[in-house]
């Protein structure tokens, strides 16, 4: 029994042991790395969430005008899930030992990364074009502050993923490839849930909306 064990141990006996087997329990730079994009994920997410209440409260104003999102949203959206899912396949390949392939489906995911971003400075484009201004409605600002702070998350992580794929092409260890890959693919797929969140916020005709806030209000 480890309690007993602990009552035999002789702590004033110096412990020649390697430093690795005394400390077996030492958390590893991996898992330091998984915890620190949890609490990063955490606080993005207190962060979306904040801006979705706003969002919801303030459709009860008077200026408040639904905004007709661009059919290229659509397309957004398929982009980002293909990305989500070759990160995916990306990140089985590499628990699999195939870093070469994993490589490879990592950079077709930056790309589709990429042509997303793209496609949102073309959304945003169009809507300017018609005089969608944020200062126009708050409807207009909501959509902008949303999609724009998603966009520089995605941004960030094209970034990060550009530097894991540097360290990958020079890491011949098949576990910390294995091990960034997954983070990789945790990041990416929460990503396209906030996404799919918002989006799906944006969709939401201005009365649904309306008689969904106020019930909640009266419950």
């Amino acid at each position: 029994m480890s309690f007993l064990r602990h009552i035999s141990d002789k702590p004033w006996i110096p412990d020649h042991r390697p430093t690795v087997e005394i400390h077996s329990g030492m958390a590893t730079r991996a898992a330091t790395t998984k915890r620190g994009l949890v609490l990063f994920l955490s606080v993005v997410t207190v962060l979306f969430l904040l801006i979705s209440i706003a969002y919801l409260e303030n459709t009860s104003l008077p200026e408040w005008k639904p905004l007709r999102e661009p059919q290229l949203l659509w397309y957004n959206t398929a982009i980002l899930a293909f990305s989500s899912l070759t990160m995916q396949y990306a990140r089985m390949l590499a628990q699999k030992d195939n870093a070469i392939r994993a490589r490879q489906l990592l950079v077709i995911s930056a790309i589709l990364a990429v042509v997303f971003l793209y496609a949102q400075v073309f959304a945003w484009h169009e809507l300017l074009q018609q005089r969608f201004f944020a200062s126009t409605n708050p409807a207009y600002a909501f959509f902008y502050l949303m999609t724009g702070l998603h966009g520089i998350h995605i941004l960030g992580g094209v970034s990060v993923l550009i530097l894991a794929l540097g360290k990958i092409s020079n890491d011949n260890n098949l576990d910390a490839v294995a091990d960034m890959t997954r983070l990789c693919a945790i990041y990416w797929h929460y990503l396209l849930l906030v996404w799919v969140v918002l989006f799906a916020l944006l969709l939401v005709d201005n009365y649904m909306v309306n008689t969904f806030w106020y019930g909640m209000c009266r419950s």
